[in-house]
């Protein structure tokens, strides 16, 4: 019985996985990520990436070489933009108590101070956040782009990790320089269904 369940569980993997990575609006050089059965939006990826299926939210990464990776995430809220990066994100990710540490927002408008910059993510007005962030003992780059509509925040969230660099030497992120074309096309292809 066992057998069979894990068989069957196999199975319905195999053709999510086919269904979720085929799709004929797909752009040119992109796969589809989400699994629309499940999410209201289209998440596309370049061909190659491993898509990682995890219920309602969707991501994918380069390879396990490059770990440079996207995830949209999704649920119900009724707040602005701005609270939800203030209030909810920063609060839980960059206070003392946080899991992030020596946090750097790379995205600050130098006239008012105000974090993030206006972008569209879908046909949505979305604010889009830049930082640096250290996570253990490794630091990491991130975008992360927020939009409030249809009654839900969608948050997508991209993954760039530090290069190997010896101790004292200034911290780079090659990945984020050498994949901010594919940043641009996943991006540009979003949208909602």
């Amino acid at each position: 019985m066992k057998r069979a369940i894990t068989l069957i569980l196999a199975l319905l993997m195999c053709i999510s996985l086919v269904s979720c990575s085929s799709n004929t609006d797909a752009p040119e050089g992109m796969m589809l990520a989400s699994n629309t059965a499940v999410v209201d939006y289209s998440l596309f990826v370049p061909q190659g990436w491993i898509i990682d299926l995890n219920g309602a939210t969707t991501a994918a990464h380069v390879s396990d070489g490059d770990r440079t990776s996207v995830n949209v995430a999704q649920w119900n809220y009724q707040g602005t933009i701005d609270d939800w990066w203030k209030l909810e994100y920063k609060a839980q990710s960059f206070d003392s108590d946080a899991v992030f540490k020596d946090v750097k927002i790379l995205t600050v408008n130098e006239e008012t101070g105000e974090e993030g910059e206006s972008c569209l993510i879908g046909g949505a007005g979305a604010k889009r956040y830049e930082y640096t962030a250290r996570l253990g003992d490794a630091f990491f780059k991130y975008i992360v782009i927020a939009t409030v509509t249809r009654g839900s925040i969608y948050v997508m969230h991209f993954t760039f990790m530090q290069d190997s660099v010896a101790e004292g030497a200034e911290i780079t992120y090659s990945q984020y320089d050498n994949h901010k074309e594919d940043v641009k096309k996943i991006i540009d292809s979003f949208r909602f269904n």
